[in-house]
């Protein structure tokens, strides 16, 4: 006689729960985005891995249309290489001019550098109420860069 193995009530629950589609709460409008996004990420380069602070100063249109500033610094005392500027100087700062766009639909941010490979792209999520960037940075080529980051907006800008 074949025996028989029940799934206990809370795995079946689970298992026949109804997918539910998750959506975004994007700002309206979406102007409502532009000012200061800051955080830290642990940033890896063909030198090695450090910290930096990633700062993201962005102008957003009502239509979902980006410019920004995206800035870093990283701490020499700390033992993380430098990081390298547009052409291909050694450095612990920099800021680079950014284009992209905002996706309403997915409350995804994807911006592209103008003076160099980088493609700096994310989401807008929100914890306990209060909106924040979750981005990645990738950057190819002869002066390759990556990072994971959570960009919070600063005090004192929308």
């Amino acid at each position: 006689m074949l025996q028989h193995r029940l799934l206990p009530s809370s795995i079946l629950s689970l298992l026949l729960w109804p997918t539910v589609a998750w959506s975004c709460q994007a700002p309206v409008p979406l102007s409502q985005l532009s000012g200061i996004w800051q955080g830290e990420a642990l940033t890896h380069v063909r030198a090695g891995v450090g910290q930096s602070v990633q700062r993201l100063e962005m102008q957003v249109s009502d239509q979902g249309v980006v410019k920004a500033t995206r800035a870093w610094k990283s701490n020499p005392s700390q033992g993380g290489p430098p990081g390298h500027d547009a052409q291909g100087n050694p450095t612990y700062a920099n800021a680079e001019h950014l284009l992209g766009v905002f996706n309403p639909n997915t409350c995804r941010l994807t911006l592209v550098e103008t003076d160099d490979d980088g493609q700096f792209s994310g989401q807008l999520l929100s914890r306990q109420g209060k909106p924040y960037l979750e981005m990645e940075y990738l950057q190819s080529g002869r002066i390759p860069v990556v990072f994971h980051t959570q960009l919070y907006r600063q005090s004192g800008n929308r």
